[in-house]
């Protein structure tokens, strides 16, 4: 018990002190006044499309470990509410969770399960980037911003390459050798992409609907096309679920291209991170189930 505990007070430890930082160059007390005046009832159609981000989530994950375990989409949606109730007490290190299930449930092999997670990991992140490249050109930015496309571009073509590299330890050759598999699997990564895009789409319809509730002027477009950012933010590790990280990507970035306020933009960003919270409390009932798992026939 004593490193969760341990790893949850780092993460919130450090949270709080880029949130403190951030709050030398923004007016938290403006964001705070903002947010609570965020109906209540426009929460409701937000928590449902967090739950639907979930669910594509557990989805997504059975698709892409279908070519070394059958794992069914009950079992994979319910462990991704678990694993989403986890990340905010855990960070990164809820994939421990993950990796314990697969090989309980599913007799995988231990060197096969974190493979498969950090591939996994690997392939959402690169295909957020991806969906940023591609997106954010569609909203008006300035060309300062649209200069880090290239960089973005060569970022992206370098970790594809370095996926094929062969100086890595044999520990991280293995998930890199999963991951750019799974890219050249057109079948698989066609999946992938799909089920992906209806995830951006989703945080991009919340990120619309919490501006309009907050008064923020934020087209639909510039939602769907900022939300790749969103959710890359809020997985940055050693965070508590990206609180700070993210509101600091908000609070910089928007404004390149939306007409709204750096303390507007923090209070979205606090909107879209309770939203990400409530949804997942429904892994309460799924958490504790599947920390108890059976041992597989073949485990």
């Amino acid at each position: 018990m004593r490193l969760p505990v341990l790893r949850s007070a780092l993460a919130l430890l450090l949270s709080a002190l880029v949130l403190a930082l951030l709050a030398c160059v923004i007016d938290f007390r403006e964001s705070a006044a903002m947010l609570r005046m965020l109906p209540a009832t426009s929460l409701a159609p937000a928590l449902v499309l967090t739950g639907l981000v979930y669910i594509a989530g557990g989805f997504r994950f059975a698709s892409f470990v279908e070519r070394v375990a059958r794992v069914g989409l009950y079992d994979a949606i319910r462990l991704n509410f678990a694993l989403a109730l986890a990340t905010h007490a855990l960070g990164i290190l809820s994939d421990t969770i993950r990796i314990r299930y697969l090989m309980r449930r599913y007799g995988m092999a231990l060197s096969v399960s974190i493979s498969a997670s950090i591939a996994d990991r690997l392939l959402s992140t690169w295909l957020l980037a991806w969906g940023l490249f591609l997106l954010l050109p569609f909203a008006p930015g300035t060309p300062l911003a649209l200069g880090g496309f290239v960089l973005l571009l060569l970022g992206l073509t370098v970790g594809w390459l370095l996926a094929h590299a062969k100086f890595w330890p044999a520990w991280l050759r293995t998930p890199l050798s999963f991951f750019a598999r799974s890219v050249m699997d057109r079948r698989l990564l066609g999946r992938q992409v799909a089920l992906q895009s209806s995830i951006v789409l989703a945080v991009g319809a919340m990120l619309w609907l919490l501006a309009r509730a907050l008064g923020a002027d934020l087209s639909l477009l510039t939602s769907i096309a900022f939300a790749p950012a969103a959710l890359l933010a809020t997985v940055v590790p050693f965070t508590y679920a990206g609180l700070g990280a993210r509101e600091t990507v908000f609070a910089i970035g928007l404004p390149l291209f939306a007409p709204v306020t750096p303390e507007s933009a923090v209070a979205l960003s606090l909107g879209l991170g309770g939203c990400f919270l409530i949804g997942s409390l429904p892994g309460v009932f799924t958490l504790f189930p599947i920390l108890k798992a059976p041992l597989s026939p073949e485990g």
